[in-house]
C-alpha cells in the first residue's frame, strides 16, 4: 500500500475470512493507488525498531539521524517515541551500514535523504522493514538537528542545487550528543479530550508540547500515527536516565479522556 504512520496496518492471528476482508478494506481505504500489501509478521527479539533517515550524497553516508523508535505498549502497531542517540552493539550498526549500503549501491542510488526502518528478529538477525525516499514524518529532521546539530533539510536543499560548502563542512564537525526524545501521545480509550496529564517524575525533562486538539474534542481508540493527539519534546541529562523511561513513557504522560 502507498501510505505510512502504520495507517491501515493490521495483525491478523489466523486466517479468518470475515477479519480479512475488514482489513483489506482498511488498508485500501488509507492508501494512496487502493492497493494492499500483505506480509508474514516477524517477530522481534527487542521492544524497539531501528529507525532513521540516511544522508547519501556521492557514495558517501551521513548516519546521524538514526533512533531508537518505541512502540505503545497496549497499541503495538504504533510508532510512539523516538530516541536519540542509537546506541546498539557495534557488530549491529556495521551489519546496519554494510546492507543498507548493499541495497542503495544494487540500486544505483548516490544521492538523497531516505526513511530506513528495521529490527533485530528473533534469531537475532537483522531485518530491514522498509526504506522511503524521503524524510521521517513527525519532524524528525528537527530533532536529527536537535540531537546532532546536523540540518538534514540544509543538505538536502544546497546539496540539490549544487552547492557543497554545508556538506563539505559537517563531514568532519564534531557532532554535539544531546539526548532526546519525541513522544507522541495516543488514546487508548474513547471519549472528549480534556488534557495531556505529565506525571511529575518527568516533568523536569519536558523541553516542549505541542497539543493538536481541542477541549471537548471527540477521541476514539488510536489506531495509527494519524491520531496522534500531543507531541511531548523531552532533553535528559544522560543516556541512562533516558533509558529509563523511554521504553514506557505512555505511562508518565497520556492523555485524560472523558468517557
Amino acid at each position: 500500500m502507498e501510505s505510512s504512520g502504520s495507517r491501515g496496518t493490521t495483525k491478523i492471528e489466523n486466517l479468518d475470512l470475515e477479519k480479512c476482508i475488514k482489513a483489506f478494506n482498511e488498508c485500501t481505504e488509507f492508501s494512496k493507488n487502493k492497493q494492499c500489501c500483505i506480509e508474514e509478521f516477524v517477530e522481534s527479539s527487542i521492544d524497539y525498531i531501528i529507525d532513521g533517515d540516511v544522508f547519501i550524497y556521492n557514495n558517501q553516508y551521513i548516519w546521524d539521524g538514526m533512533f531508537f523508535n518505541y512502540r505503545h505498549n497496549k497499541l503495538k502497531m504504533i510508532p510512539t517515541t523516538e530516541s536519540w542517540p542509537l546506541k546498539i552493539d557495534k557488530n549491529i550498526i556495521n551489519n546496519l551500514k554494510i546492507q543498507i549500503k548493499s541495497i542503495f549501491e544494487k540500486l544505483n542510488i548516490s544521492f538523497g535523504e531516505f526513511n530506513v526502518e528495521m529490527y533485530i528478529n528473533k534469531n537475532n538477525n537483522l531485518f530491514i522493514i522498509e526504506i522511503n525516499p524521503r524524510q521521517g514524518g513527525c519532524d524528525i529532521p528537527s530533532s536529527i538537528k536537535k540531537h546532532s546539530g546536523i540540518d538534514f533539510s540544509k543538505l538536502l536543499v544546497t546539496l540539490s542545487v549544487g552547492d557543497e560548502k554545508y556538506f563539505n563542512q559537517i563531514k568532519d564537525m564534531k557532532r554535539n550528543c544531546i539526548y532526546i526524545s519525541r513522544h507522541m501521545v495516543f488514546s487508548t480509550k474513547k471519549g472528549r479530550y480534556k488534557d495531556v496529564f505529565v506525571s511529575n517524575e518527568i516533568k523536569n525533562y519536558v523541553n516542549n508540547i505541542e497539543i493538536l486538539k481541542k477541549i471537548n474534542d471527540e477521541i476514539d481508540v488510536s489506531k495509527n500515527a494519524g491520531d496522534v493527539i500531543a507531541y511531548v519534546d523531552l532533553i535528559f541529562d544522560n543516556y541512562e536516565t533516558q533509558k529509563k523511561y523511554d521504553s514506557h513513557l505512555e505511562n508518565y504522560i497520556y492523555p485524560i479522556i472523558e468517557e
